[in-house]
C-alpha cells in the first residue's frame, strides 16, 4: 500500500495528533511570539546543516579510512584526528561518536544537492511534478 499524505513512517497525522501539534505551537507562540518560533526553527535548521557539512567533510576528505560500526565514526589515528581538528575544531564532537545512521540519511535528503525520482535526479528546489516522466530509464539506457 502506498503511503498517503496523512501518514508518515512512525507518525499518523490524525485529528488528535494535528490538534496536539497545534497546541504545542500555540503554547510556544504564546510564550515567545511567532517571530521567535520561526527564528528558533531556522536556527535549528542552520545548525543541523552545519553539522551535516562537517560530518560529510570528515567522511569524505580522505580515502582509505576505516569505519568503526560500534561508534559509527571513522576509525582513524590520533594524528589524523589532530590534523582534522586543526582544520575544523567543531569536529571534536564526532571524534568518539558518529551521527546516528537514520539521522544521517535524513540529513542527506534534507541538505543534499540532488533528489532521486523515478525518472532521474532533480534539484531540491524543482517541483518534481514538472519533471518529464515519460522516459523509461531502462529502455533509454539500452538505446
Amino acid at each position: 500500500m502506498a503511503p498517503n499524505k496523512d501518514t508518515e513512517e512512525g507518525i499518523t497525522w490524525n485529528n488528535k495528533n494535528v490538534v496536539k501539534f497545534c497546541e504545542v505551537c500555540i503554547d510556544y507562540i504564546t510564550k515567545n511570539g511567532c517571530v521567535q518560533l520561526m527564528r528558533c526553527l531556522k536556527n535549528k535548521y542552520d545548525s543541523m546543516k552545519k553539522d551535516w557539512r562537517l560530518w560529510k567533510f570528515l567522511k569524505t576528505v580522505d580515502t582509505g579510512l576505516g569505519w568503526n560500526p560500534t561508534t559509527g565514526k571513522p576509525d582513524c589515528s590520533d594524528e589524523w584526528w589532530d590534523r582534522k581538528l586543526k582544520e575544523k575544531p567543531d569536529a571534536k564532537k564526532y571524534r568518539h561518536k558518529g551521527v546516528y545512521p537514520l539521522l544521517e540519511e535524513i540529513w542527506d535528503q534534507l541538505f543534499g544537492d540532488a533528489v532521486a525520482t523515478g525518472a532521474g535526479y532533480v534539484a531540491p528546489s524543482l517541483n518534481p511534478e514538472s519533471v518529464d516522466k515519460s522516459i523509461n530509464d531502462a529502455d533509454e539506457i539500452q538505446n
